[in-house]
């Protein structure tokens, strides 16, 4: 399973909704989405080519009182051609990422994972998730993002070593949150972890982890529906 390509979008007002830019998907591939938006709304998510996407149990994290910044995870089979993702819901501030694999039908293996920490510290791979399930060869995904300030991280490198891909979005509320996607495709199983750069380390922070398969033991990505389909999952609407 390989990265092909990632889009996002982000605003720190009360815009309603914010739609990405158009990307190029191959159908059949993979794509994993993580949104963010304060955690007493209800989103709703919509694309150009009415993919499917399904929350992956687990891979949300919450901040809680205060900061009330939510990441939630998703996944689909893409159905190809040029996509835009649209996420809709109220509140201040609200951020969506979208990233595409290829490597041939894509299971979820199990549950995936997330985490609240607050004041993780500033040291290699302070930031983690727990274990996620992984029956090989898997794709482990994972992404992080600080709840108040203009910190990244950086990708984990123990007990594995994860590609990290551009950092995501911009503004959110009075501060600014950005996310850092990372992956790694391995042959056994395997958690996220990531290390904070520069400052943030008595910040609050939130991450996702999740694994994938071609191993047909995990569940399947949905089939991808077509434009006159009618979908309801969770808080996810397609028409």
């Amino acid at each position: 399973m390989a990265f092909v390509q990632q889009v996002e979008v982000s605003s720190a007002a009360a815009p309603g909704s914010v739609t990405t830019g158009s990307i190029t998907t191959t159908a059949g591939n993979l794509l994993v989405m993580v949104i963010q938006f304060d955690d007493v709304q209800t989103p709703v998510i919509t694309t150009s080519q009415a993919n499917s996407f399904v929350r992956i149990v687990g891979a949300t994290a919450d901040t809680g009182a205060g900061a009330r910044v939510k990441l939630q995870t998703y996944y689909a089979t893409a159905n190809g051609g040029a996509t835009t993702f649209t996420l809709t819901v109220g509140g201040t501030g609200m951020a969506l990422y979208v990233a595409e694999y290829s490597g041939g039908t894509i299971y979820v293996n199990g549950a995936g994972n997330g985490a609240f920490q607050n004041g993780p510290g500033s040291g290699a791979n302070t930031i983690v998730t727990g274990n996620v399930g992984a029956a090989g060869p898997v794709l482990l995904f994972a992404f992080s993002c600080c709840a108040q300030l203009n910190v990244a991280s950086t990708a984990g490198t123990i007990p594995l070593a994860f590609t990290g891909r551009t950092t995501v979005w911009g503004t959110r509320g009075s501060g600014t949150a950005i996310g850092t996607p990372e992956d790694i495709s391995i042959t056994g199983n395997g958690g996220g972890t990531f290390g904070i750069t520069g400052g943030g380390a008595a910040e609050l922070w939130v991450s996702v982890a999740a694994a994938f398969s071609t191993n047909a033991s995990g569940a399947a990505p949905p089939t991808p529906f077509t434009p006159t389909q009618f979908f309801v999952t969770d808080t996810i609407i397609q028409q």
